[in-house]
């Protein structure tokens, strides 16, 4: 019989290469032991075309049944291509702002479907290095809704 195992967290990030490993090495280092879900655009399919729940949220429910996270982590990282990167942004604030919106839309469904979890938020930033590209993560403060 196979032995039940659980994880501390599951993390959703974004497949662009230039985040990992120091992602991988950042969530591994703050949770410990996580599930890693990793899609174009991170968070992008928790929501369908049609505005209902995307693969995302089928993706979730697989985690949370096969390791019981206490924790779900969702993140957006600048320069996104599957948001349009930088470039479709008119300025670094208006990028910034855009990923808060989009991790409250996300954490909102996901809270409401699993208020038992908590619900963490981070940007992932990019930033060009001397051997290729550095990834620090800025926890996104959402506030909790009434």
């Amino acid at each position: 019989m196979p032995q039940h195992h659980t994880c501390q967290a599951v993390v959703f990030l974004c497949i662009d290469w230039r985040l990992h490993p120091d992602a991988d090495n950042y969530f591994r280092a703050e949770k410990g032991s996580f599930d890693v879900l990793t899609t174009a655009g991170g968070i992008k399919d928790f929501f369908a075309e049609d505005g209902s729940e995307g693969y995302l949220m089928g993706q979730l429910a697989k985690s949370i049944l096969l390791h019981d996270p206490e924790e779900i982590v969702l993140t957006i990282h600048s320069d996104c291509g599957a948001y349009g990167g930088s470039k479709a942004f008119d300025s670094r604030e208006d990028e910034l702002a855009h990923h808060r919106r989009e991790l409250e839309r996300v954490a909102a469904l996901v809270q409401g479907k699993y208020p038992d979890k908590r619900v963490s938020t981070y940007i992932l930033n990019l930033a060009p290095a001397a051997n290729g590209w550095r990834t620090s993560a800025i926890p996104a403060t959402i506030a909790a809704s009434d």
